[in-house]
């Protein structure tokens, strides 16, 4: 019994620890599974509206348009910065279409596959496909259809399980660029009924048709003096804080931005040391004494030139240009041939030329040219009858060249220098068709076939130069990148504090860059910081004082430093403050000249003009809705008084500006010039462009984006 009654005694106690073991259980079970949801939510990339895109989708997304854009541009190596831009386009096609779709299937909008089918194969095909260079004439330059229908031919199911292994993968590869192309093709076209459907709610009432109308039909000849805000002294205004708060209100949407930091750069330029400058000095120097002792020119250039060699006649102007040193071209031109320049120095460069020959000749020649297979029957046939003058060979060139485009026009390739034909055209057909007189064809055979060319023009003679040219730039060393790198990290070692960091670079000599802004959509952390992506992508997932690694961007050393961190939403307003101080201060100024204006009460325009020193000026034939004025610009005020302002009274002018004292000398009205129909349309058009170009992204603003890429990029 009083086993039994300890039991009963201690039944709470263990009520609670049994309470506290299954709590322990179902919390640690909750945890694991908020752990697996916290996990899965790091591998977010987008998120629109709650709307969830992962990583490996928006991935795949970006293959795809990198696919598409290596068939269309032929450029296989895309740049750091290229990429960067591309996978934002990515990102803002994905949250357009997050967007749009929300949007449409409120209003049931929606484009089916037969409409899709119609786009793309139909009497008005989409210009997703019209501007694609996939499906454009090379030569025209103009869209084709049967380019197109062959391309969706080849990419069938039933004609890709007909390819072999190689032939199938690749046509795999094709069709799933088209399907992207084709979603492309589906977006477009939605956009455009969203866009369209909204837009015919823009309407023109009556009230503004025949303001219009009275406007648009008359004309006025004004004379103005005008005073600009920023010719005024910043000190006729005050920037209040309730001015500065009106305007952020104002203008709350433009500063709304996603996260971001605020960072301060310390770096060092990767530059050549004395010791790399005297190395390249004496490389180049050595080639100086092997083009006076006659080594082959061009295997001194092989060896010690960053340029290479370019074996031909050219005149002097060829050789002051940005690439060959001037001093060593002024030398050359009095120079006699086996010359040999001393070696100069400019921009980190050293440059040695020595002039191989000299000789009078054309500088460039229009060559006509007719190709055939070696060893045809009719060659000497046709040469015979090109010889009959430019009709003869043209007509030889279109019916028989095969080469199809310069043969379709009568074997013309052009004008050529010595220069270009080297780089568009073999050695020997170089020099083949310089050593040819004008007028007169010429055959020979080289490795592409049987050729026939003749030269129907020539520039007047003039001396030209055969030049070898050595010029080396001085690079950093791997032991001066490895030394600067070192000293960096040295430094960084002993000024690890992120408030004195700025001040013991600038006394270490190195340089600064203060509140560089970093957001995500951004491929480096300025435009003088270049492949500094990584730095951007480590800002925005580190907090205030953090400090990075010393990092190697482009030509810097870098070293950042975290200031800021602005959370996704709007910038506030004691952030923004510096932003928009100059534009409150404008407005201060506009108001304060606009009140000294009015309260000069001036008699005419020319005691204005005296007052503020600013010239008398006219402009005639003003409209209310010419867009620009003459000398002012864009200043709606200025249209609304040349329309409504009483005729021969001075009136003072608020702009956007400054500040304008006007004088209406005359109005004249045309009665034809604008209908009322016509009125009506200019407006609704002018409105319903407007809302058509700004639709989708006024929604977008408007929606809840969450860009978190930057954890992958």
């Amino acid at each position: 019994m009083a086993t039994l009654e300890k039991i009963r005694n201690r039944a709470g106690l263990l009520v609670i620890i049994i309470g506290l073991a299954l709590l322990a259980f179902l919390m640690g079970d909750f945890l694991r599974q908020g752990t697996t949801l916290f996990r899965d939510s790091q591998m977010n990339a987008v998120v629109v509206d709650g709307e969830v895109v992962k990583i490996n989708e928006y991935e795949a997304r970006v293959n795809q348009a990198q696919e598409l854009y290596r068939m269309q541009s032929g450029n296989n190596n895309l740049s750091d910065v290229e990429m960067n831009q591309l996978r934002n386009q990515v990102y803002t096609s994905i949250v357009s279409e997050h967007v749009l779709d929300a949007k449409t299937k409120q209003l049931g909008i929606s484009v089916s596959p037969a409409e899709v089918f119609d786009l793309v194969q139909g009497d008005f095909i989409s210009p997703v496909v019209m501007n694609s260079p996939l499906f454009v004439d090379g030569q025209t330059g103009v869209f084709d259809k049967v380019a197109l229908l062959n391309f969706l031919k080849g990419i069938d199911p039933k004609q890709i399980n007909s390819y072999g292994p190689a032939e199938r993968d690749q046509a795999l590869e094709l069709r799933n660029i088209w399907i992207a192309m084709e979603n492309n093709i589906h977006d477009f076209r939605l956009n455009e009924k969203y866009t369209n459907l909204i837009s015919k709610a823009m309407v023109a009432n009556k009230l503004e048709i025949e303001d219009y109308v009275a406007a648009g039909r008359t004309t006025a000849d004004l004379a103005l003096v005008s005073r600009a805000a920023m010719t005024a002294p910043d000190s006729i205004a005050t920037v209040t804080d309730a001015a500065l708060k009106a305007f952020y209100d104002g203008h709350k949407e433009a500063f709304k931005t996603d996260e971001g930091r605020t960072v301060d750069v310390v770096y060092a330029t990767i530059a050549p040391s004395q010791a790399d400058i005297d190395a390249t000095f004496q490389d180049v120097e050595t080639a100086r004494r092997e083009l006076i002792e006659g080594v082959n020119a061009n295997d001194v250039i092989s060896e010690f030139s960053d340029e290479q060699a370019f074996d031909a006649y050219l005149p002097l102007s060829f050789f002051r240009n940005a690439f060959f040193n001037s001093t060593l071209a002024d030398e050359l031109a009095a120079a006699e041939p086996g010359h040999v320049t001393d070696v100069n120095f400019s921009d980190n460069t050293y440059s040695v030329a020595k002039l191989l020959g000299t000789k009078v000749a054309p500088d460039s020649l229009l060559v006509r040219h007719i190709l055939l297979q070696p060893g045809d029957a009719a060659i000497d046939s046709l040469f015979n009858a090109a010889k009959g003058g430019i009709e003869a060979f043209s007509n030889v060139a279109v019916n028989h060249s095969l080469d199809n485009r310069s043969g379709a026009n009568g074997g013309e390739l052009g004008w050529f220098t010595e220069f270009s034909a080297g780089r568009f055209i073999s050695p020997e057909f170089r020099d083949a068709i310089f050593s040819a007189t004008v007028g007169t064809p010429v055959k020979f055979t080289s490795q592409y076939g049987a050729h026939i060319f003749l030269i129907e023009k020539a520039t007047a003679p003039v001396k030209k130069y055969n030049v070898a040219y050595v010029t080396k730039k001085a690079t950093p060393s791997s032991r001066t990148i490895g030394d600067l790198y070192n000293e960096m990290n040295t430094f960084l070692t002993k000024n690890n504090n992120p408030v004195a960091l700025d001040t013991a670079a600038l006394v270490a000599g190195y340089q600064t860059l203060k509140d560089l802004p970093v957001y995500a959509m951004q491929p480096n952390l300025a435009n003088s910081i270049t492949n500094s992506r990584e730095l951007v992508r480590w800002a925005l997932n580190n907090k205030v004082g953090a400090i990075s690694e010393v990092k190697e961007c482009g030509d810097k050393y870098v070293i950042a430093v975290v200031k800021k961190v602005y959370p996704r939403g709007y910038v506030s307003l004691a952030d923004a403050k510096e932003q928009i101080q100059p534009a409150v201060l404008n407005l201060a100024k506009i108001d304060a000249m606009y009140n000294q204006l009015k309260a000069g009460n001036y008699a005419s325009l020319e005691a204005y003009s005296q007052a503020v020193d600013m010239p008398v000026d006219s402009i005639n034939f003003v409209k209310f809705d010419t867009n620009r004025l003459e000398g002012v610009g864009f200043e709606p005020a200025l249209n609304a008084a040349a329309a409504y302002a009483p005729l021969n009274t001075l009136t003072p002018v608020k702009g956007n500006n400054g500040v304008y004292l006007v004088n209406v000398i005359s109005r004249n009205s045309d009665a034809d010039t604008v209908t009322p129909e016509a009125a009506r349309g200019l407006i609704e058009t002018s409105r319903q462009a407007a809302v058509r170009a700004r639709a989708l992204q006024w929604i977008i603003l408007r929606s809840d984006v969450e860009d978190t890429r930057v954890r992958f990029y």
